[in-house]
This record gives C-alpha cells, structure tokens and sequence, in this order.
C-alpha cells in the first residue's frame, strides 16, 4: 500500500529531527540506567524522574504537534495526543509533588490522570484503526471479537484474578487497583483487534502505536505484580516499557499517511491467522491453569489433539482457497474468468480513491470459421495459445481474462490514451494467420471510474463498444468503390495517400473521444481517408509547387474540396462522405471555403478532419516549408483556435497528444522526392 504526507519545511524538518534525536538520547541513557545501572546510584533520581519524564512528555507534544498539522485522522491521533499527554502530566506531578512523600497517597490525582488518559487512549486507537478499513463483513467483525475476548482472557488468567485475590483496603482503594488491569487489558485488547481488523496489514503508524500499547501494557502488569508481591524497584528493566511505549506511540505520529483504505479481505495466511493463533494462546494458559489437576500424559494427549486440529484447519481452508481460486480461472487458458474479473472490478471500484483502469472487451473474429474448418480440438489449442499471449501482452500492467467463448478482456492501469498501447498490444495477441485462416478481434474500451462507476456499467460501456469497432470493419455499402479510389489515390499521389492514413487514424481517435456514434464514426474515417481525393484532379505542377502560389492557382487548388465531392458522389453510397470531404476546409469563423460555412454549420466530422490534416501537414515534410515539431503544431493549432479551427477539436487532439507524439523519421525515409507532395489548402 503507497502512503503518502505533506511535505515539511526545512524549519520543519530540523526541528523535528533534533527533537528526535534528543528523545532518542533520553532513551538510550534511561535504557541503560535500567538494564545495565549506567548513573547509579548518584543520578538514579535524574534518570528515572526527569529523564524519563522529558521522553513521555516529548512523546506527547509531538503526536499533538502531528495531529494539529496534519487533517488527515486528525481526532483519531488528537484523541491518542491528549491520552499521551494525561499519562505524561501524571509522571510530571509525580515528580513535582508525590515522590516527596514518603507514604504518597493512593489514589491520587496522578491516578486520576493515568487512568483518563488509557479511556481517551483506548478511543484514539479504536478510531485510527477502523479509519484505515473501508468495509468489514461478518468475517472480519468475527475475527475482531475473537482478537480481543482472546487478550481479555489471557489479561483475566495472568493478572485480573491475581489482583482481585491480592488488593484490599477501602473502596476506593480497591476500584482504583482493579481499574489499573482492567484498563490496561482493554487497551492491549483493542491494539490486538487493530491489527487484526486491518487483515495483519496496519501499515507503519498503526503498528508502532500497537507495539507502543503492547509495551505499556506488559509494563503495567509486571509493575502490578511486583507491588503487590512488595518487589517493586523503581530503577527495574521493566520500567523502561513504559517510556519505550510512548516513544513508539510518537514514532507512529511521524510516519506518512495512508493513502488508500484497506477494502479487500485478507487472503492466504492472513485470513487464518487470527483465529488460528489465539485459540492456540487460550487453550495454552487453559493448559497451564489446570496443570495441576492433569497427568503430563493427559495434557501432552490435549496438546497434540488441539495441534492436530489446528493442522487440519489449515489444510483445509488451503484447499478451499486453491478450489475458490479455481472457480476464478478458466480452466482452458488459465486466464481469470468472468467472475474474477467481476470481482476484481468490485474491488478496485471499492477504493476510496481508485485510480484510473481500462476495461477493454475482446471478441475474435474469424474464429468460428476456423473451428468448424479445423476442429474443436485444433480451436482449442488456438485459444490456449491466444490466452498464453494475451497474458504476456498486459504483464506488469493489469490482467487478462477470458470471458466465454471466443470473448477475451484485459484491466489495466491508466486512462484510455495511457492504456492505448496496451490495447494495441492485446489486439496483435489475439491474432493469428495461417494458410487458409485469418484470426483477429474487435475491442471495446471503457474507462473505470471516470466512464462507470459499478462493474456492471463497465462491462455494458465496453461490450457496446467492441460492438461498434466490430461492425464497423463489417463490409459496407461502397466499400469496394471506397477501397478503388484509395488504391487510385495512392497510385497517383503516394504522399497523399499516407496523410490520408495519417489523418484517418487522429480523426478517429478523436471522434471516439467526442462520442461519435458507430455510423458517424464510420463516416469520420472514410472521409478522413478520402478528404484529399480531388486532388488527383489538380495539375502536378501547382501541387508540387516549391514557392507560393499565385492568386490564379489558389483558385485553383481551393476547387478540389468540390471535385473530391462530385467524384464521392458518383457512387451513391459515398454521398454523406462527399458531403463531408466538401466542408473539410471551412474555417470557424466562417473564412473558409467553399461554402463560407461557420461554427456548428459545419459538420462535426469535417471540423475534425479540418483539425487532424492540418496537424498532420504540419508534422511532415512538404517542398513549401519546413516540418514543424509536435509542439509548434499543437502551439499552432491553439492559436488558430476559435477563427480557424473548433476549440473543442483542438482541446481534445491536444489531450490526445501523448499519443499522437511520435519520433519521426527523416522525410526521406519517409516520402520519396517524388511523393513530397503538397499538403496545405
């Protein structure tokens, strides 16, 4: 999980950072005060009072510091700042006023203030962890209770019991000594339940102010224990737990924030540890708080019976996950299927904040054909095939799924111009050709959750568009016609030809990005493809014209917008194309021609063509002037935006920029001297 924070300043960090380091120097001196006697007995007063008291007191200046600062959880770590500061204040009048005297009273204010600051504490933690779990299932929720009666039995076993059988005095005195436990295992119950209700996953902070609880904790009931049994020494190892606690609790404060919530279940491991390992905890202290009434053969046999079932628990919820994870996979290609697919797409769309994923559909075309030829058997191993490439084509940038059928789909990172690559690549995976066959595959893409917001609406969107890219490479009314005067134009003007192309693909790009239906589309690229056709009607010498061009030969070469219609038109099928090629140089301002059409009076399609060849003519070498970097064209196309062009077709091919930049090769490896051909007008 990425985790992200706030950038501090340079005042900010050196701040910090001495602070740091002069808790940890408290920290090392107190540790080896405790451990090793470091200052005894002559500053055993300095160290264990002022010493620790500067730590617990930093410790809780700095998680305050970090929830002021910080929005993110704010009262979740207020709440754990203001417990810090409660336990903090309390060692500090302990100091000031109670270690003065020789019999301190019991309780005191100092108490008061320990025992606030593990309620408010004990609400901080419960709030940090639930902010980082986004949805919980009656599986979670089980594991949750299980987390914490399982410490609450274990504290009851160890120290509750111990305390009630071993505290008297009035009744204060008594409902103080019995909340100190019953506090301090409320608090470790609720750190163990953080951890668990994350799936073992609390991230940094959330671990730290655990390992911070679980540290107070032990220190406290090792502390109970000894002052009932008259063995306390206020310079023992276990006084340093407490200080070490806190420290780790303001450790947890400085870590980055999460930037996502935990929506998912815990899998493998995860998913069987809680109940796994607190039952085997309970059931140990159960052994040992009945050993005395047990042979070793009787509690030896308990042992490994209650082993032996763990054991089988775990097999067996091994082998329901690897039957689970099969009915998530076809079992032809080993693809995720479309239940798995669903289920991811209900998991990313779960996220707080998902990033941005593309769902595309892949259908195969030619398929059927090629297993009624060739056999289920041989149709077979051609999926297994496909789906082995169509894997390898999205590794490292989403996952494959095979739908039914001859139906494939990919999600992947990105938007719809960062996953285009993408696409393509899962389209040539999804292709094979052969002596006698010819396999390859519409697609439809949706992007999720800017385009759908449920799986549901996803599936639709990219299905309805694999749809249209599948019916629109169906042959057509004046297909053939369209197919003869490419070949015609390409013949005749090479460079022409490859613009055509050129333009084609920008304009379709494009017009799917402005919701063109299939129809339009289909339109959009045929004439894009065509746009030039009247200028097989211009004589060579005007078109290859090196300088500019005189007033006679403007007229001239403004004319092949009209030739390029009446020639479309001779086939009736291409009469909306013709239509279209005919407004495909009309400015927005109504400056054009040759009609003098303005703003939305010209065709959308041929203000997109309009856009596309004048980017493309710009991007290439022509023998009237010099080629122009993407940059200077998009500059260009933006200048001219609103009296030339449409502002919205030159904002939309200037989103789709990342994926119209290309490296180009030099103009002659590109276009023969001869086929430099003029492209403006």
């Amino acid at each position: 999980m990425m985790e992200i924070g706030r950038q501090p300043s340079r005042g900010t960090t050196v701040i910090t950072t001495t602070l740091v380091g002069a808790v940890a120097l408290a920290l090392v001196v107190h540790l080896a005060h405790t451990i090793f006697g470091f200052g005894s007995p002559r500053y055993d007063f300095a160290i264990e009072e002022w010493d620790y008291d500067f730590v617990t007191m930093t410790a809780a200046l700095v998680t305050l510091a970090r929830a002021a600062l910080r929005p993110v959880n704010r009262l979740a770590w207020g709440l754990i700042s203001i417990g810090l500061l409660l336990w903090a204040s309390s060692d500090l009048y302990w100091t000031l006023v109670l270690s003065r005297d020789a019999e301190p009273p019991f309780p005191s204010l100092a108490d008061a203030g320990y025992l606030s600051g593990y309620v408010v504490m004990v609400i901080g933690v419960a709030g940090l962890a639930r902010s980082r779990v986004r949805r919980m299932n009656a599986i979670e929720w089980t594991d949750v209770v299980i987390a914490a009666l399982a410490v609450a039995a274990i504290g009851i076993t160890l120290l509750l019991d111990y305390v009630l059988k071993n505290t008297s005095g009035t009744t204060s005195e008594v409902g103080v000594a019995v909340a100190y436990p019953i506090l301090d295992l409320t608090t470790l119950a609720v750190a163990a339940a953080a951890v668990v209700l994350t799936g073992w996953r609390p991230g940094r902070g959330l671990a730290l102010v655990c390992a911070g609880i679980a540290c107070s904790g032990v220190g406290d009931a090792v502390y109970t224990y000894q002052s009932l049994a008259g063995t306390y020494d206020g310079s023992a190892w276990n006084n340093s737990l407490w200080v070490v606690g806190t420290a780790l609790i303001a450790a947890g404060a400085l870590q980055p924030d999460p930037i996502h919530r935990i929506s998912i279940r815990p899998e493998g491991w995860r998913a069987f540890a809680s109940p796994a390992i607190f039952a085997l905890v309970v059931f140990a202290f159960l052994l040992i708080d009945r050993a005395e009434t047990q042979t070793p053969l009787v509690t030896t046999l308990t042992s490994l019976t209650l082993g032996a079932i763990v054991v089988r628990l775990a097999l067996t919820f091994n082998e329901n996950r690897r039957l689970v994870a099969l009915l998530k996979q076809d079992p032809l290609t080993k693809l995720g299927n479309r239940s798995k697919l669903v289920l991811d797409l209900r998991r990313l769309l779960e996220e707080e904040e998902p990033e941005p994923h593309v769902l595309t559909i892949l259908d195969l075309d030619g398929f059927k054909a090629y297993n009624d030829s060739f056999g289920h058997p041989a149709g077979d191993a051609v999926l297994i095939r496909l789906g082995r490439q169509l894997a390898d084509a999205v590794d490292g940038h989403g996952g494959a799924y095979r739908l039914g059928g001859d139906e494939f789909a990919i999600l992947t990172h990105g938007d719809l111009v960062g996953s285009a690559p993408r696409v393509a690549d899962a389209t040539r995976a999804l292709s094979e050709h052969g002596d006698g066959f010819s396999i390859t595959c519409s697609s439809g893409s949706a992007e999720v959750p800017n385009e759908a917001g449920d799986g549901r609406a996803a599936l639709q969107l990219a299905d309805q568009r694999m749809y249209a890219h599948k019916d629109s490479q169906r042959p057509i009314p004046g297909g053939e016609v369209e197919a003869v005067l490419v070949r015609i134009l390409q013949q005749r003007l090479p460079g022409l030809g490859m613009h055509g192309r050129a333009v084609a693909g920008t304009a379709a790009l494009i017009g799917r990005r402005l919701g063109l239906a299939a129809g339009e589309l289909t339109a959009l690229v045929r004439a894009a493809e065509l746009h030039d056709i009247g200028k097989i009607a211009i004589p060579d010498a005007i078109l290859d014209k090196p300088g500019p061009l005189t007033d006679e030969e403007w007229d001239f070469m403004r004319q092949h917008t009209i030739l390029g219609e009446r020639i479309l038109t001779a086939a009736p099928s291409l009469a909306a194309v013709g239509g279209i090629v005919r407004a495909s140089h009309e400015n927005w301002d109504g400056s054009g021609y040759p009609d003098g059409l303005a703003g939305e009076a010209i065709p959308l399609a041929a203000r997109i063509i309009f856009v596309c060849d004048a980017y493309d003519a710009m991007t290439s070498d022509r023998p009237y002037a010099r080629q122009r970097t993407h940059h200077q064209a998009i500059a260009e196309l933006r200048r001219c935006a609103g009296t030339i062009f449409d502002p919205r077709v030159v904002d939309c091919l200037c989103v789709l920029e990342v994926g119209l930049r290309r490296d180009r090769e030099p103009a002659a490896a590109r276009r023969s001297p001869a086929a430099r051909t003029r492209l403006r007008a």
